[in-house]
């Protein structure tokens, strides 16, 4: 029964199931169901699509050594006693609260 609901071809169901699931036991079970309804032909197996298996850059880490240089840039102008540093230093600082905030209005 199994067989018979997930087409012609078992193997490309079950392998293209489990890379757009990305590993999400819901995804797999929702992208099970749909190929339930009816039995699929190897171009709708292959047009199955779920959003768990999309793969992003997590930004975070890359903000954080960000702000880190820039506060650390602001430390060693002050040691260094270089205004010129300070003050643009302090323009990274201000953009990075600019860009902050606009990252929380993302939501």
């Amino acid at each position: 029964m199994a067989e018979r609901d997930r087409g012609k071809n078992p193997q490309l169901f079950e392998t293209r199931v489990l890379q757009q699931s990305g590993g999400n036991p819901l995804a797999i079970i929702t992208m099970a169901a749909r190929a339930r309804t009816a039995a699929l032909s190897d171009r709708e197996i292959r047009g199955l699509q779920h959003g768990a298996g999309t793969r992003y850059v997590p930004l975070t880490p890359i903000l954080l050594v960000l702000g880190d240089l820039v506060v650390a840039t602001r430390f060693v102008a002050l040691g260094l006693n270089d205004r010129d540093l300070y003050v643009l230093a302090g323009l990274g600082y201000a953009s990075f609260f600019v860009l902050r905030y606009f990252i929380y209005r993302l939501n």
